[in-house]
């Protein structure tokens, strides 16, 4: 009996499927070497020195008012002819570049990035769980900067 398909081209298919098979299966590793490929999104832009986190003013034996901790937590970046001035929630992060301009901010994390525009007045905000560490890449027509990890 002659059947359509001779030994070598079953070898064939059985290594095909593999190989399909194979592919299907991405090892972690690669994938997270892909999502640092787009940290590299900010490698012209300069690095902004942190000049001010409110985080400092509340050293140990500091009384805050009612016991509590602040809910809002505001850092200031400055680099070169940018400052960057940002407001941190539990569910947020918004801020102003200035001099005030046009532009986009990228928010680079560990769930991936996230892309804001800046209005004309250079404010911006986006929603994200600020418990994780993240870094913010600023571009506007005249200028780049780029953040250190920003750690809650």
């Amino acid at each position: 009996m002659n059947t359509p398909f001779s030994d070598d081209d079953d070898r064939l298919l059985l290594d095909l499927g593999a190989a399909i098979r194979a592919a299907e299966a991405v090892p972690e590793r690669f994938v997270e070497l892909g999502k640092q490929a787009f940290t590299w999104y900010g490698i012209d832009a300069e690095l902004a020195e942190l000049s001010y986190d409110s985080a400092a003013d509340q050293a140990p034996g500091f009384a805050v008012a009612r016991g509590a901790a602040a809910e809002l937590r505001a850092l200031t970046f400055t680099s070169g002819n940018l400052t960057l001035e940002l407001e941190l929630t539990p569910a947020a992060v918004r801020g102003q570049v200035l001099p005030p301009g046009t532009g986009v901010v990228v928010l680079s994390g560990a769930d991936g990035t996230i892309t804001a525009v800046l209005d004309a007045d250079g404010w911006f905000a986006l929603a994200i769980d600020t418990a994780q560490s993240f870094t913010l890449t600023v571009r506007t027509a005249g200028a780049a900067l780029t953040t250190g990890p920003i750690i809650p």
